[in-house]
Parts: structure tokens; sequence; C-alpha cells
């Protein structure tokens, strides 16, 4: 009687946690590929294909997202004429990439879209410290930035439906990654989105690992910057005395 019983109560908290699951809910399933990018030296940006169902009446979002960091900036400005630093800026709690993938015909921002998905979100959650500056001017720049880098943004037409069968649909959406992707572990959300409001969720990740050069010359910079340096100064001064090699012959030609 007591192993009957404890079998039903087990049996009834695993159905109470498929109904009630948190994140991924029991209507979104998601998968990634590849799960990890190698950065070489021929790297130039990559492509990732998320695959999955959702709620038959529900539109999908995808968000990349990089961890939390802090950076610290110049401010450019002029002093009589003259472009110079005119102080130092430090924003933190922001992640270091942010890319939110949108479905075939959704266009670039839609009314629809819950608030807390969107870099408006990014926005609220920053922390600015500078001197006698505009915050929302700082963060206007700095997200500017960030989207010349191709590190923030929103990218259109990455979602394509396949005809619903029965309560779910499936999609697939392949996600452009920038050439200046840094390395880390990077969160892939996929939301299914119904009224304005998040019905369901499911997270994967992707590991970007340097190789080859690039990790050689990360690792001498960050480890051995004393040895760094001096070969940045050696190949600063060989560069141009070949370039003057080169235009001295350029010259004796004629």
């Amino acid at each position: 009687m007591i192993k009957r019983t404890l079998a039903m109560a087990i049996l009834v908290a695993g159905v109470a946690w498929r109904l009630c699951g948190a994140d991924t809910g029991p209507n979104l399933i998601a998968a990634v590929h590849p799960e990890s990018i190698r950065i070489d030296a021929a790297y130039n940006g990559a492509r990732v294909t998320v695959t999955g169902s959702i709620p038959s009446e529900a539109g999908a979002l995808i968000r990349v997202l990089g961890k939390a960091e802090s950076y610290k900036l110049k401010q450019k400005g002029r002093v009589l004429g003259l472009w110079m630093n005119r102080g130092s800026v430090e924003i933190s709690k922001v992640p270091g990439l942010f890319l939110l993938y949108r479905p075939t015909g959704a266009g670039d921002a839609q009314s629809t879209d819950p608030p807390e998905l969107g870099l408006e979100s990014i926005r609220q959650g920053a922390e600015v410290v500078a001197q006698d500056q505009n915050r929302k001017e700082l963060l206007d720049e700095f997200f500017k930035l960030k989207q010349k880098a191709g590190l923030y943004g929103t990218v259109a037409n990455a979602i394509r439906y396949e005809p619903a069968t029965g309560p779910l649909k499936s999609f697939t959406a392949v996600l452009t990654l920038p050439a200046a992707l840094p390395q880390g572990a990077f969160e892939v959300e996929v939301f299914a989105i119904q009224n304005g409001s998040v019905v369901a969720k499911d997270v994967r990740t992707i590991e970007v690992n340097e190789v080859g050069l690039p990790a050689w010359i990360s690792t001498l910079a960050f480890q051995h910057g004393t040895l760094y340096g001096t070969l940045a100064v050696l190949v600063a001064i060989m560069a141009g005395w070949l370039t003057g090699t080169l235009f001295k012959a350029g010259k004796g030609a004629h």
C-alpha cells in the first residue's frame, strides 16, 4: 500500500512538472545546429540553424544573448575646435551580444512584442557611470557602436514556418552571426508569442572558441602582454621598412 501510494505521488509530481515546467512549456521544442563554432584565421561569420515546433496559434521569436559585460570608454568632444578626450564612461550590465531574429514577413519591429525581449529592456537594465552626461545619449551611441560591429540588432525574415499540423506548427530559422563574434558561451532563446505574451520558452547554448592563430594571438595578448607588445612594435617597424623600400623601388623604376 505504501509503495503504491509513493508511486502514485511520483507519477502526479512528474505530470505536474511537465505541465508547469518553467521555461520550455509543454508545446515548445527546439534544437540548435551546430552547438559549437570555431573561430580560426579564415572565420568571417557563421550560420546556426534552429528547428522546432510551437503552438499553431503562436508566433516565434529567437534571441541570442551574450553574458553581461562592463565597458570602459573614452568620450570624445570638441575643445577649442579640436577633438579631444573629454572624460571616461563606464557602461555595465549589458550583453556582449544581442541579436533578435523575426519571422518572415514580420518586418523590423512589432508592437505586439513583449517589451522584456527587446533592446529597450537592455537599456533599462544598463548601468552608466559618467560625469554630467545624458544617460540616454550615451547609451544611444554605445548601441550604435555595437550595431555597426554587427553585435546588436534585429534580423528580419530569419524564421520560416511550415503548415500547422494539429496543435503545433514547425519552424526553421537560420541565424547569421557576425564576423566580430567573441568567444564564449551564448544563449539561444526561443520564444512562442501569443497575444503579446510569452506562452512558452526554450533555451539552448552554443559555444564559440578561438582556434589556431586567433587563439595564439589572444593568449599572447592576455597572458604575455610584454612579449605581445614587443612583437607588435617589431611588426610595425618591419611593415614601415617594407613600405619605404617598395616606395623607393617604385620611384627608381621611373
